[in-house]
C-alpha cells in the first residue's frame, strides 16, 4: 500500500506544480490606469502608418492649422479686396500675416491671422480678440480661382450686415469659440463663463485628428505595448468607442458628431454613447430644408442621409467614404456599382441619358453635348453652393421629382441640365421613360400640413405608422401631426414615446399632447429615466411647462436630476442668444422672475435682433401686471427696424389687455400688413372687431384666419362662437360639422 500511496503523491504534487504554472502563465498583465486621456496622433504612426498615411493631407488633418507659410494658401503680398466701398488689405511683417479691415463698429484697424481654417476649395482666417475670443474674418480665399470673396458677396449677399448684428464678423455669429472650432480640433473644451463673457477654450489637437474619432487612446496604446499573450481582455481595445464592425446607427452616431445640423448638450465627452446622449438634430424640415427634405440652407448631411433609402437599407458612411482619407472608394459611377449593378443601371433603358455611344436628349434649344447625364449623382445626389464656393451634394439620394417642383414647388435635377426647360417637360419624359404614375411623395403630405389644410393628419399618421418611412420622415411628421390635436392623433404620438430609436422618441416627447393633465404627467415622467439625457431633458422641460405639477415621490429624483441636466447644458450653450433665452423660459416657469428678466435681457444684449427675447420678456412683464414695461419693450424691438410683423402683432395684444382696442386693432393691422399669411394676426382681429362691435369685419377676419389654416380649431371654435352669439345658428351649425370632422376624424 505504501508504494501506491506514494505513487499518488507524487502525482498530484506534478499537478500542483503544472497548475501553479498554468496560474502564472494565464496571469495577465495589468493596465496603470483606467480613465483614458488623450495622447496625440504621432502615437498612433507606429502600428497604424497606412491610417495615418491616409489621414496626412485630408480634410481633416488640414482641418485647421496656427497661420505659417506652409498652412496659409491665400496670397497675403500685399493684396486687396473691395467691398462696399471700403478695400481690404493682405500683407505680412516677417513671417506672421495681417489684414487691414472694418473691426467692431465698422472702424479699420489692422489683425493678425491667427489660425487658418479649412483648405479647399476655400480657406478662411482666424482672428484673436480680448477675453479668449476669436473670430472668422468675412473674407475668405478660393482655391479654386485663387482669389479673394467676402461672404457679404455670396453668403449673405440678400442681407444688409451692419457692425452691431449678430452676423457681423466681430459678434457672436461668427465667433470661432462657439460656432466652428469643435469640428475643426480633437477634445475641445469651449470654457465659457457667461458671467464674464470670457472664453477659456481648449483642444488637444490643433485639427481632427485620430482621437478625435476614436477617443482618448493612452489605455489603448498601453494595451498594445503589452505582449499579445500577456494583454488584459479589454473591451474596444481599450477605446470608449467603439472600433470595428460598426452597424449604420453606430457608424453614424460618430461621423454626425459634425457632419449634422444639431445643438450640442456639452463638450464632446468622447465616451461612445449614443449621438442624442450629446446632441439634439434639426430635423430635415421647413425653414432649413425645403418642405420635400432637400438641403436649402447649411444644413451638412445627418438630416439628409436619414431620410434616403439608402439609410433604411442600412448602408454606412464608410460603404461609400474612406474613413481615414475621406475620399470616395471608387471613382465614379463606380462607387454606386458596388452594390447597383452596372449592367443595369449604366443602361439607356435606365437613365435615358447619352454615354459614349448614344445621342443626348433633345431640348428645344439642340442636343446637349455637354454633360454628365450618365453620372448616377447628378441625378439622385445634387447639391449647392455653401459659404460662396463649397459644392456640397444632397445625401438624402433621391429620385428626380419635377411633378413635385410644379405642384410645391421643391427643386428637381433636372433642371441642373437642362435650364431652358420648364418642370412639365421634364415631367412628361419621365412618365414616358418608366411608364407609370410617380408615387405619393412625403413632401406633398409636408407642404399640406404647413399649410394647417384638414385631413392631413391622416397622411401624416400613415407617414408616421409606415414601417417604410425612414426615421427623420417618421420624426417630421410626427411634429406635423401635433398640430392636428385629436385623440387619435394624441395617441399616434403616444406610441411613439417609447420607440427604440431616439430621435423618433425625442420628437415625440416634444410634440406630444392629451387633454388629461394626470394622464399626460404620468406618460411624460416615465422618461425621465430615459438612457438618452436629450430625452431626460425634454421630458423635464415637458413637466416644467405645467403649473403647480407635481410628479410623485418615485420621480421627484429624476425630475430635478434632468432638470440639472438641462441647467447644465444651458450654460454651456451660454453664449447664444437662443440658450439665454431658453434660460428665461425656464426661470419664468420656476416663478424665479428677476433671474428670467436676466436672462432676456442677455439675450437681447448678445443679439439686438433676437425676436423671440423681447417678445417673451415682454409676456413676462405682461403676467407680472407690469404692463408699462412690456410695452416698452416692443416699443424697443419696433426700433430696431427688424421686428418684423412680431412687434407689432404683440404690442397690439398688449394694447387690447390695457383695453384700447383701436390702438390695438391698428396695429394688428400693421403686423398683418407685413405679414399677410399669419393667420393668429386675423383671428385676434376677428375677437377684437367682435368686441367693438364691427360684426362685418370681425366675420370676414376669422373666416380670414380660417382660409389660411383651415384646420385650426381655436379659429373654428371662434367663428362658431360669433355665428352663435350673433344668432346665425345655420352658419353655426356648418362651422360646428366642421369642427367634428377634424376633432374626431369622422363626418
Amino acid at each position: 500500500m505504501k508504494p501506491t500511496i506514494s505513487i499518488i503523491g507524487s502525482i498530484l504534487l506534478i499537478f500542483f506544480f503544472i497548475s501553479l504554472i498554468k496560474c502564472s502563465l494565464n496571469k495577465k498583465k495589468q493596465l496603470s490606469h483606467t480613465k483614458p486621456t488623450f495622447v496625440g496622433s504621432k502615437t498612433c504612426v507606429e502600428c497604424h502608418k497606412k491610417e495615418f498615411d491616409d489621414w496626412v493631407g485630408s480634410d481633416h488633418q488640414l482641418a485647421m492649422d496656427t497661420a505659417n507659410a506652409k498652412s496659409v494658401v491665400a496670397d497675403f503680398n500685399n493684396t486687396t479686396h473691395a467691398f462696399k466701398g471700403f478695400t481690404s488689405k493682405f500683407y505680412k511683417k516677417g513671417n506672421k500675416f495681417y489684414v487691414y479691415t472694418q473691426g467692431p463698429e465698422g472702424k479699420p484697424e489692422e489683425y493678425e491671422i491667427a489660425y487658418t481654417f479649412g483648405v479647399r476649395p476655400l480657406q478662411q482666417y482666424v482672428i484673436a480678440f480680448d477675453k479668449g475670443r476669436f473670430q472668422l474674418l468675412p473674407i475668405a480665399w478660393d482655391v479654386q480661382t485663387n482669389s479673394w470673396y467676402h461672404m457679404g458677396e455670396t453668403v449673405y449677399e440678400d442681407l444688409e450686415i451692419k457692425h452691431d448684428d449678430w452676423l457681423y464678423w466681430t459678434n457672436n455669429g461668427q465667433n470661432w469659440n462657439g460656432m466652428c472650432v469643435e469640428c475643426h480640433t480633437t477634445n475641445y473644451h469651449k470654457g465659457y463663463n457667461p458671467e464674464t463673457h470670457e472664453f477659456n477654450s481648449t483642444y488637444s489637437e490643433i485639427n481632427v485628428s485620430c482621437e478625435a474619432c476614436h477617443g482618448p487612446a493612452s489605455i489603448h496604446n498601453e494595451w498594445a505595448t503589452i505582449v499579445e499573450e500577456d494583454r488584459p481582455e479589454i473591451a474596444n481595445s481599450g477605446f470608449f468607442v467603439k472600433q470595428k464592425n460598426l452597424n449604420t446607427e453606430e457608424m453614424l452616431d460618430q461621423c454626425a458628431y459634425c457632419h449634422s445640423r444639431r445643438s450640442g448638450l456639452g463638450d464632446n465627452k468622447h465616451t461612445g454613447n449614443s449621438y442624442m446622449d450629446q446632441f439634439i438634430p434639426q430635423l430635415g424640415k421647413a425653414p432649413y430644408f425645403h418642405i420635400d427634405g432637400q438641403i436649402l440652407e447649411e444644413d451638412y448631411v445627418f438630416a439628409s442621409f436619414t431620410q434616403s433609402k439608402m439609410h433604411n437599407e442600412h448602408v454606412r458612411c464608410a460603404d461609400c467614404h474612406d474613413i481615414h482619407g475621406l475620399k470616395l472608394k471608387k471613382d465614379g459611377n463606380g462607387v454606386c456599382y458596388q452594390c447597383h449593378t452596372e449592367e443595369k443601371y449604366a443602361s439607356y433603358g435606365h437613365h435615358f441619358h447619352k454615354g459614349d455611344k448614344m445621342k443626348g436628349l433633345l431640348s428645344n434649344n439642340g442636343v446637349y453635348e455637354i454633360g454628365n447625364g450618365t453620372q448616377c449623382v447628378d441625378c439622385h445626389m445634387t447639391g449647392a453652393k455653401f459659404m460662396g464656393v463649397d459644392f456640397r451634394r444632397d445625401h438624402s439620394i433621391r429620385i428626380p421629382r419635377p411633378d413635385l417642383t410644379r405642384t410645391i414647388g421643391t427643386p428637381n435635377a433636372c433642371k441642373g441640365c437642362h435650364s431652358d426647360e420648364k418642370p412639365e417637360w421634364a415631367e412628361k419624359h419621365i412618365k414616358d421613360w418608366y411608364k407609370h404614375e410617380p408615387p405619393l411623395h412625403y413632401g406633398t403630405v409636408f407642404a399640406a400640413a404647413e399649410k394647417f389644410e384638414p385631413g392631413v393628419d391622416r397622411q401624416l399618421s400613415k407617414l408616421v405608422q409606415n414601417d417604410s418611412s425612414s426615421n427623420m420622415v417618421k420624426s417630421i411628421a410626427i411634429s406635423y401631426l401635433s398640430n392636428y390635436q385629436a385623440e387619435q392623433n394624441s395617441k399616434v404620438i403616444e406610441n411613439e414615446l417609447n420607440n427604440n430609436n431616439p430621435m423618433i422618441r425625442y420628437t415625440a416627447i416634444s410634440n406630444y399632447f392629451h387633454p388629461n393633465r394626470e394622464y399626460y404627467i404620468d406618460k411624460i415622467k416615465g422618461l425621465l429615466l430615459d438612457s438618452i439625457k436629450s430625452i431626460r431633458i425634454e421630458a423635464s422641460q415637458k413637466l416644467l411647462e405645467i403649473p403647480n405639477v407635481q410628479v410623485g415621490k418615485d420621480y421627484e429624483k429624476p425630475y430635478n436630476d434632468a432638470l440639472a441636466e438641462y441647467i447644465a447644458y444651458l450654460n454651456h450653450s451660454s453664449d447664444f442668444a437662443g440658450s439665454r433665452h431658453n434660460s428665461g423660459n425656464l426661470y419664468q416657469n420656476l416663478k424665479q422672475y428677476n433671474r428670467a428678466v436676466k436672462e432676456y435681457k442677455e439675450a437681447i444684449r448678445i443679439d439686438k435682433f433676437f425676436i423671440p427675447a423681447y417678445i417673451n420678456l415682454a409676456i413676462l412683464y405682461s403676467q407680472i401686471k407690469q404692463i408699462d414695461k412690456a410695452e416698452s419693450v416692443l416699443l424697443s424691438l419696433i426700433n430696431t427696424g427688424e421686428s418684423g410683423y412680431e412687434g407689432y402683432y404683440y404690442l397690439g395684444l398688449i394694447k387690447s389687455e390695457k383695453n384700447k382696442f383701436n390702438e390695438a386693432i391698428k396695429y394688428l393691422l400693421k403686423a398683418a400688413e407685413i405679414n399677410p399669411n399669419m393667420s393668429r394676426i386675423y383671428y385676434n382681429l376677428g375677437l377684437l372687431y367682435h368686441k367693438t362691435g364691427k360684426k362685418t369685419k370681425a366675420e370676414n377676419a376669422l373666416k380670414k384666419a380660417i382660409s389660411i389654416s383651415p384646420g385650426n380649431l381655436d379659429y373654428l371654435h371662434a367663428l362658431n362662437y360669433f355665428y352663435t352669439q350673433e344668432k346665425q345658428l345655420k352658419k353655426a351649425e356648418l362651422i360646428a360639422k366642421q369642427i367634428n370632422e377634424i376633432k374626431y376624424n369622422r363626418k
